[in-house]
C-alpha cells in the first residue's frame, strides 16, 4: 500500500536513507527534476541541490538526522532544486522521518513553486500599475504590501511601512480608536 500511495502522490516524493542516498522516487519526482527514476536511485540527494548549496547540505542533513521530526524545510529562506538539465526551480520541501527495521529514512515531499511565484509577480505588477495608493494588511493590521503611489501619497519609503501597523498612517487624533473599525 505504501508504494502505491507513494507513486500516486500529486507531489514529488523522494525517500532518502541515513547516508543521504535516494532509495525511492515517484513519477512526480521524475517529472519535476527531469530524471528517469533509474538515474536517481542510488545517488546522493545532493544531485537535486544546486551547486552553490551542495557544500552545506551534508551538514544540514546531518543535523536534521540528529533530531528528526516532521517539518517544513528552510523556513524564511528561498529553497531551490536543480533539474537534470541544470536549471534551478524554486521549491518547498517537507521532511518526514520514517523508522524502518533497516534504519531511518526521510521522505521529502517537494512542491514546485514556479507557478505560484509567477502568479504573485503578476499580482504585484497589477498592484504597481494601479493609479491610486494601495495598501494590504494582514489579519493583525500589519502592512504586508504597498506600491509606489502609497510611497508618494504618504511620504514613506516602502521599507519604512512594511511590517508596521496600519495605524502608523492614521491621523493621531483617531489612531487609538482605529483598530475597532477594522
Amino acid at each position: 500500500v505504501f508504494r502505491v500511495i507513494f507513486e500516486l502522490a500529486p507531489v514529488a516524493l523522494v525517500l532518502v536513507d541515513e547516508s543521504r542516498t535516494i532509495t525511492l522516487a515517484n513519477r512526480e519526482a521524475e517529472r519535476l527534476f527531469g530524471y528517469a527514476r533509474d538515474a536517481l536511485l542510488g545517488k546522493p540527494i545532493e544531485v537535486l541541490v544546486p551547486d552553490r548549496f551542495q557544500g552545506r547540505h551534508p551538514a544540514l542533513a546531518g543535523s536534521y538526522l540528529e533530531a528528526p521530526s516532521a517539518r517544513g524545510m528552510g523556513h524564511g529562506r528561498d529553497l531551490f532544486g536543480v533539474r537534470q538539465d541544470g536549471t534551478e526551480i524554486p521549491i518547498e520541501v517537507g521532511l518526514t522521518p520514517i523508522q524502518r527495521p533497516e534504519g531511518l529514512f526521510v521522505m521529502s515531499s517537494i512542491v514546485d513553486l514556479s507557478a505560484r511565484l509567477r502568479a504573485e509577480e503578476r499580482f504585484r505588477a497589477a498592484v504597481e500599475a494601479a493609479p491610486n495608493a494601495m495598501i494590504m494588511v494582514d489579519s493583525a493590521g500589519t502592512i504586508v504590501l504597498i506600491h509606489s503611489q502609497t510611497e508618494t501619497m504618504f511620504g514613506y519609503r516602502r521599507d519604512e511601512l512594511l511590517g508596521q501597523v496600519i495605524e502608523r498612517l492614521v491621523p493621531t487624533d483617531i489612531r487609538e480608536r482605529h483598530p475597532a473599525f477594522v
